[in-house]
């Protein structure tokens, strides 16, 4: 097993030329827009690659046939990447023989089966229902382009390393009221053309069209920079599911992972 550096990366794009969702993540680490850790089976002629975006899931693609590798990088998930890092283990894959080699992999570790939804963004549903949600802001609320000041603020570091790189490639609007970031809407990962959508809105200021608000904004910026924003939740996130739908996103088929926690 070998350890890319960054700029290897581009040893395994075929590895993931077709995978159907989490774009935006796994070329966020591929493009090296955010910080990851790619493995490979071999150097030369890679089959099979672990793919891990710095806090956040796991992604696994290539030759699920591949047992020599797959035992490896089983040991470096729960003996290494886990051990002092992570209470949990989120691991996608990209097709259903994946998933059944996954299960025969990791069946001893106790690991559950869980959903996530997917959206696909519509631009021209977006166009639509664009003008009947811009009803402005309450009084005493302020949208502003994400500067440095509130990306510290929100913690963007998580996912970009560092602000520097977010305030060069990353996209994100934020809503205050007096010195208070009370809403957010930014690119928590970035690449392949796509944003990945996160959002927040403090509990103390919701029900007042602050969210709808900030991610117009956000989405108006990337089809200005033809990036295509994306959009997925967990499905208890029953708010972030009902807006998505009513900026113009549908949903897809629902994105099947592997989950493993310290407490199960």
């Amino acid at each position: 097993m070998f350890e890319l550096h960054k700029n290897e990366y581009y040893r395994i794009n075929e590895v993931f030329q077709d995978i159907s969702h989490s774009h935006p993540i796994v070329y966020s680490v591929l493009e090296g827009n955010q910080p990851g850790k790619v493995f490979i089976d071999d150097i030369k002629n890679p089959r099979t690659a672990l793919l891990y975006p710095t806090n956040s899931f796991f992604y696994i693609a290539g030759d699920e046939k591949n047992n020599e590798f797959l035992q490896e990088i089983k040991k470096l998930i729960f003996e290494d990447l886990l051990v002092n890092n992570e209470d949990e283990l989120v691991l996608f894959a990209f097709s259903k023989k994946w998933r059944d080699k996954l299960d025969e992999l990791l069946g001893d570790k106790g690991l559950v089966k869980i959903e996530r939804r997917d959206f696909d963004f519509i631009k021209t549903k977006f166009k639509e229902k664009r003008l009947d949600l811009d009803k402005g802001l309450p009084k005493g609320y302020k949208l502003i382009k994400i500067n440095k000041e509130v990306a510290n603020q929100i913690g963007i570091i998580k996912s970009w390393g560092n602000i520097e790189g977010f305030m060069n490639k990353g996209i994100g609007y934020c809503i205050v009221k007096g010195d208070k970031v009370v809403s957010s809407c930014y690119s928590i990962y970035i690449g392949n053309k796509m944003a990945e959508i996160d959002i927040h809105t403090n509990e103390n200021h919701r029900e007042k069209g602050l969210a709808t608000a900030v991610v117009i904004s956000f989405i108006e910026e990337c089809l200005s920079r033809g990036i295509k924003p994306n959009w997925s939740c967990w499905p208890f996130k029953e708010a972030s599911l009902k807006l998505a739908k009513k900026l113009g996103f549908v949903e897809k088929k629902d994105v099947v992972a592997h989950y493993w926690s310290r407490n199960i």
